[in-house]
């Protein structure tokens, strides 16, 4: 499903972010992507997502060479790919259940459309309850939720978490983790960078380890370190 073949990134001012990794990602896995800050966790993110294009290299998505893709196609890869990012990207004067719809109302979906799913997402992430709250009557876990349940909402092929758990404690973050798990036993491809060591080390996931823009470890049933 992704495939990163011989990729580099180097930024015009000389930052090498990434230097010829290669790995693959099959349909239905769950990998955590672990490494120190500037390791290139976030750039391989911004390059599937084609915010950044690769210095050297192809990427590619179900086959098709992203490095290749016409500007006028990559809202149809984007919606392939739904993002959770650490500080969240809620819109405060909309309530929960705009925010998770907002995705459907750009693809043009109806109201009614819009309610339904919106609400099969709410439930799917335990929070339909909350539909009609606004951002800062939740709790950072239920913040993450609703985060998560807007990726989901246009049913995206992969799931890419970038630190999910990085301002939660510890018992909230458990939470987030097994809803991620959960969505991943539906069939979605979910790939979590993290930091988390408690948490990487005991899901037994596969882990793609990075340092200084190289990939220096890929087990199938790792730890964070080892």
């Amino acid at each position: 499903m992704i495939k990163f073949d011989k990729v580099s990134k180097k930024f015009k001012q000389g930052t090498v972010a990434l230097d010829q990794i290669s790995f693959a990602i099959d349909k239905g896995e769950f990998v955590f992507l672990v490494g120190p800050s500037g390791a290139g966790k976030t750039t391989i993110l911004r390059l599937l997502l084609k915010e950044l294009e690769p210095s050297s290299g192809s990427i590619k998505i179900d086959g098709e060479d992203v490095t290749k893709l016409k500007k006028r196609n990559i809202p149809v890869l984007r919606r392939k790919i739904g993002t959770v990012f650490q500080d969240f990207k809620l819109l405060l004067d909309r309530t929960v259940e705009e925010n998770v719809g907002l995705g459907l109302e750009i693809l043009g979906k109806s109201d009614k459309e819009i309610k339904a799913e919106t609400k099969e997402v709410l439930k799917l992430v335990g929070l339909e309850q909350k539909a009609d709250l606004f951002p800062v009557q939740l709790s950072g876990g239920e913040f993450q939720r609703i985060v998560i349940a807007r990726a989901l909402v246009v049913k995206p092929d992969i799931l890419f978490a970038d630190e999910p758990t990085g301002n939660l404690d510890l018992d909230t973050s458990w939470q987030i983790v097994n809803l991620l798990k959960k969505i991943n036993k539906k069939g979605t491809t979910v790939v979590v960078s993290t930091h988390n060591v408690e948490i990487v080390d005991a899901l037994n996931q596969r882990v793609l380890r990075l340092e200084k823009g190289k990939i220096v470890s890929d087990k199938k049933k790792g730890k964070y370190k080892k």
